[in-house]
């Protein structure tokens, strides 16, 4: 599993931006990546994990503003599962 996400903050300057792989609603902290946006500097972010699926498993990438409530506005967003 590779995700690389382009992001940006709604508002203001530079924050915090981390990406994660969850896994069936839970996120796999090891493959947490930060960056850092503003409203007006993107950033890229790209993580990966490996995972043998079992029936019913599912993922999702989840972006977090770490450093206050800013939103976090995903440009783009690319997973590939192989």
């Amino acid at each position: 599993i590779d995700m690389t996400a382009t992001v940006k903050a709604a508002s203001g300057g530079d924050k915090q931006i981390g990406l994660c792989v969850s896994l069936n609603g839970s996120p796999i902290t090891t493959t947490c990546v930060q960056g850092t946006a503003s409203s007006t500097k993107l950033t890229s972010l790209t993580t990966i994990w490996q995972h043998d699926f079992a029936p019913g498993d599912y993922i999702e990438g989840f972006l977090s503003n770490e450093t206050d409530t800013i939103n976090v506005v995903a440009q783009q967003c690319v997973v590939r599962v192989n």
